[in-house]
């Protein structure tokens, strides 16, 4: 799921506010433990969760919130 940074801005009356603000609140809002920043190939750049029950969290500088479900430590085989 993609919500982009004017749906966001809708969603949470968040017009205005500059991404990095909108990431601190976010994370603050909904206790999330801690996110860990990153750079795509592609330039893009933001914070990232990715949870033990199996999903990746991605807010990106453009304020677009991505959610997707992943393979849970669990679910994951190397055999």
């Amino acid at each position: 799921m993609v919500l982009s940074g004017a749906v966001v801005d809708t969603l949470f009356n968040s017009t205005g506010l500059p991404a990095e603000d909108f990431g601190n609140k976010f994370v603050e809002s909904y206790k999330i433990e801690s996110m860990e920043p990153f750079i795509e190939q592609d330039g893009t750049v933001g914070r990232r969760f990715i949870s033990p029950e199996g999903f990746k969290l991605t807010l990106t500088s453009e304020k677009d919130i991505i959610l997707e479900k992943i393979a849970a430590p669990a679910e994951m085989k190397f055999d």
